[in-house]
């Protein structure tokens, strides 16, 4: 019967294992399958992105050495021109003027400096009519275009640098040597001013506005910015400098390895293809020493195809291009294959799933009673957890109500021993007479009147525990000055002070007078047992030294929009230790088990309920040189 019953078992338990293996098969292959479409498509769309960069670097190379390859034309043509041959000033400066107008977009002014390096003509400077004049005269010997020229007799191309008598503007010179024709000597120079403003707006012309997957930056061999598509305003600043990385920092996060698994990154990458032109920077997939092209990932994800080529100026390598090409289409077709991966699996989950359902209705009585047992089980161990959380308060409880007993005992029996004494002492006294009435001596009744007090106090602390835990505790409020009631217990806490401690402990109030009278509305004899409390915790746990007590009106956190007295007891004892420390204020918190100091642990309980229910708060430190502790309460006070 049983393995019938067993047989019966198994037979839906497989069906709907079987259905459930072949939704997973059918889910895997097709993920695998568009797993795989998707890396596919990936990888052709970013070969694409890297021909795409290397072609449009290499265009804006071949590009930009065609138009400065022009300049350079222009200011050799002008240095072997027959005017400047003849030193034809008139001849020379229509010639100026008229090359300046044929490459305008590009430059704005063509010199003539002489021998000596002194500006003899300019054309006019773009936008600035009245500028050429300025420079007449001026002293450009020391620059290196200038030198160059003069020393090597053939052209020169120069990195970026400020214009002459720094008008602010920074920009390339193109500068060829005047060979007189006759005896060879060196006669001056022609040069051409190429601002990289207009250097940036022509090669951004070369590149579609509305495509904005593509940037561009040219440097020079120095690392000198020329142009940037993303970071114009950074134009001539050097690319490694801090400067410049401190300026794009938070707008062009920092490439992380490329996708290539270089060891070095997106500057490791620009530093190479700058210094080792003769060679492929790391990680770059070259044809040759001219380009190079390899894939970088930024911080935010985003994946780059960077190209550089090469701008060549008489087969002298003059500056580096370098695009950017965004992995945007890709991540597109990537993000579509994903999609489709998605429907097909979710299709599969769908006939899946309700194949399994309909197996699982089979199994659905088993379920039930499986999920029964679970239920009764859990509400058993829960019932049990209760039960011992329970039984665990009342262990602790009891513990507490039995360490409260042998305080409540001792402390009891502390007052009540010299009150007994002091009586037997009197009983066994005669007068002269014979006769047992006798004078009660003043040391006998200060000793039976002081531990009587004790046990008011004892008696009071536990009877105020009992109405706090009851809900019966009730405040009597009413307008009194609160200086005036501290004040009193400042003398009876002196006056009350045992003989051993009497000449080795000051007590002194000092209240803050610019505060001025403290009224507060509140129970006057509560606030008087807790500054009882608190004083009489000072002189218990002080040896010698010196009690403070101070107060000071201040707006205060949670006390509303009044103001609030804030009065402190501060002592030079031995201070809270730290294991009472977090439980200072609640019930039988005492340290007289381990200090024998005594005391029920119920009074600072007391104190701090009957300022909590004034709307105060009250609250312990240890004092910050070692020394004691200081006791706080806060109280709300009238304001006028």
């Amino acid at each position: 019967m049983m393995n019938i019953t067993a047989i019966k078992w198994n037979q839906p338990l497989l069906l709907v294992s079987s259905i459930a293996l072949i939704a997973i098969l059918l889910a895997f292959s097709s993920y695998q399958f568009f797993n795989d479409a998707s890396n596919k498509i990936t990888e052709i769309a970013a070969g694409e992105n890297r021909a795409s960069a290397r072609i449009l670097a290499h265009d804006l190379a071949n590009s930009l050495a065609n138009k400065l390859g022009g300049i350079q034309q222009n200011v050799q043509m002008i240095a072997q021109a027959s005017s400047v041959q003849e030193k034809s000033i008139e001849k020379v400066s229509t010639l100026l003027e008229i090359t300046q107008q044929t490459s305008g977009d590009m430059t704005d002014f063509y010199g003539w400096l002489d021998k000596d390096g002194r500006i003899d003509r300019t054309s006019s400077i773009t936008d600035n009519e009245n500028s050429a004049q300025f420079f007449f005269g001026a002293d450009k010997s020391d620059r290196d275009w200038f030198i160059n020229a003069r020393d090597a007799k053939k052209g020169y191309a120069s990195s970026a640098e400020k214009s002459p008598d720094d008008d602010g503007i920074d920009r390339l010179f193109i500068s060829y040597p005047i060979i007189d024709s006759q005896s060879g000597s060196f006669e001056g120079v022609i040069y051409a001013g190429i601002p990289l403003a207009k250097v940036n707006n022509y090669l951004g012309s070369q590149i579609y506005p509305g495509e904005k997957e593509i940037a561009m930056d040219i440097l020079d061999m120095k690392g000198t910015i020329l142009q940037t598509t993303k970071h114009p305003s950074l134009l001539g600043m050097n690319y490694f400098s801090k400067e410049y990385q401190d300026a794009i920092a938070g707008v062009e996060e920092k490439a992380a390895d490329d996708t290539s698994n270089s060891s070095g990154g997106l500057q490791e990458f620009t530093r190479y293809a700058l210094a080792n032109s003769s060679s492929s920077p790391p990680s770059s997939s070259s044809s040759g020493s001219d380009d190079g092209v390899s894939d970088f990932t930024y911080g935010d994800g985003q994946t780059v195809s960077i190209a550089y080529s090469y701008v060549k100026l008489d087969n002298t390598n003059f500056a580096v291009v370098f695009t950017r090409v965004s992995h945007g289409s890709a991540a597109d077709v990537e993000a579509f294959i994903d999609q489709q991966r998605f429907t097909s699996m979710a299709r599969i989950a769908v006939i899946g799933t309700a194949a399994v359902f309909i197996g699982a209705l089979v199994l659905l009585w088993n379920r039930k009673l499986e999920r029964t047992v679970a239920d009764r089980t859990q509400a058993l161990a829960s019932k049990t957890a209760e039960l011992l959380a329970a039984n665990e308060q009342l262990k602790q409880h009891d513990r507490l109500q039995k360490e409260f007993i042998n305080i409540a005992a001792h402390e009891l029996r502390t007052p009540i021993t010299p009150i007994l004494t002091s009586i037997d002492t009197v009983r066994s006294i005669r007068d002269p007479n014979g006769e047992n009435m006798v004078i009660l001596s003043e040391g006998y009744y200060d000793i039976i009147l002081r531990n009587i007090k004790r046990l008011e106090r004892l008696s009071s602390d536990i009877l105020q525990a009992a109405r706090i835990e009851s809900g019966n505790f009730s405040l009597h409020k009413e307008k009194f000055d609160l200086g005036r009631l501290i004040n009193n217990v400042v003398v009876d806490a002196s006056e009350s002070m045992p003989d051993s401690k009497r000449g080795s402990i000051q007590v002194v109030f000092e209240p803050n007078h610019n505060d001025g009278n403290l009224v507060v509305e509140a129970d006057q004899s509560k606030l008087y047992e807790v500054m009882t409390n608190l004083m009489q915790n000072a002189v218990r746990f002080t040896v010698e030294g010196k009690i403070t007590v101070s107060t000071e009106k201040k707006s205060f956190e949670g006390l509303g929009r009044g103001a609030a007295v804030v009065v402190k007891v501060k002592d030079t004892g031995s201070g809270i230790a730290q294991d009472i420390l977090p439980r200072l204020f609640q019930k039988f918190a005492s340290a007289s088990s381990r200090d024998n100091l005594g005391g029920t642990g119920l009074g600072l309980y007391v104190s701090k309920a009957i300022v909590e229910a004034h709307g105060g708060k009250i609250w312990a430190q240890n004092n910050a040189d070692g020394k004691g502790a200081t006791f706080s309460f806060s109280i709300p006070i009238q304001t006028e």
